[in-house]
């Protein structure tokens, strides 16, 4: 039965710089994280999928956005070593729905294509650096 509650996905503000209150709040600084790393799984799953939609977006979209999201769901899991309850915060859905998720890639990577695809985008995603400091790299 649906719940009552409608959560809506995390975004991280990637355009923004900011404040000073939030960067100093290391539970604020893990939600951005959390945030910029399912954002990150989602533009990857897509764009190798060629999803034009926003894969965090509330509804479900196409079949393909579902399962492009689903991908990304197991990716910031399983790719990232998140926990299923910080998957679920960055994309704005039930714990439920992200062991679903998971479970639904796990079955399909029985075929060996598929696993391939999956094992292609988890190199990729953990050869991105992690962020380096505010202004580092422009001195």
């Amino acid at each position: 039965m649906k719940s009552q509650h409608q959560t809506k996905p995390f975004a991280a503000p990637m355009a923004r710089k900011p404040s000073t209150d939030f960067a100093r709040n290391p539970e604020i600084e893990i939600l951005l994280r959390d945030g910029a790393k399912a954002r990150l799984a989602c533009e990857v799953s897509g764009f190798t999928l060629s999803i034009k939609e926003d894969l965090l977006m509330p509804t479900r979209g196409s079949p393909n956005a579902a399962l492009a999201r689903q991908i990304a769901m197991y990716l910031t899991h399983v790719g990232f070593g998140m926990s299923l309850h910080r998957v679920a915060n960055a994309f704005g859905r039930d714990r439920s729905t992200i062991a679903h998720a998971c479970h639904l890639i796990e079955d399909k990577r029985d075929d060996r294509a598929f696993d391939d695809f999956i094992d292609a985008l988890e190199t990729a995603l953990s050869n991105v650096p992690e962020p380096v400091a505010s202004g580092v790299m422009h001195q």
